[in-house]
């Protein structure tokens, strides 16, 4: 199981994934880290500042221990899905294909 990290400095996204990970005895990762600073998307009302503000923006660290394994990845909100989909481009771009993704929550935004 792997996290998206919260850039606000919080751990809340590492807290919470602990807890699940333990709870349903799966393995967890502190592999996605960021690369640069961003800004909260939340704080972006454009779907391409979503884009722009997480591209290139995490790397995933000891890439080779996810090889061939199953990914369950967790998010905190999903609004535009940049985020998402941004980290799970870099796991399928290293040939990790076996990827579930859950958020906890949905915001519903239309997006300009």
């Amino acid at each position: 199981m792997l996290y998206i990290p919260s850039n606000k400095n919080t751990n809340s996204m590492s807290y919470f994934s602990e807890r699940i990970s333990s709870s349903i005895n799966l393995c967890l990762g502190h592999n996605i880290k960021f690369a640069k600073n961003i800004k909260e998307q939340k704080c972006l009302e454009y779907l391409s500042e979503r884009e722009h503000n997480v591209e290139n923006a995490f790397f995933i660290d000891d890439i080779e221990s996810l090889k061939n394994k199953k990914i369950l990845l967790i998010d905190d909100v999903y609004a535009s899905g940049a985020t998402l989909k941004e980290i799970i481009n870099l796991l399928l771009n290293a040939k990790i294909e076996n990827i579930a993704s859950i958020v906890f929550a949905y915001r519903e935004h239309n997006f300009l």
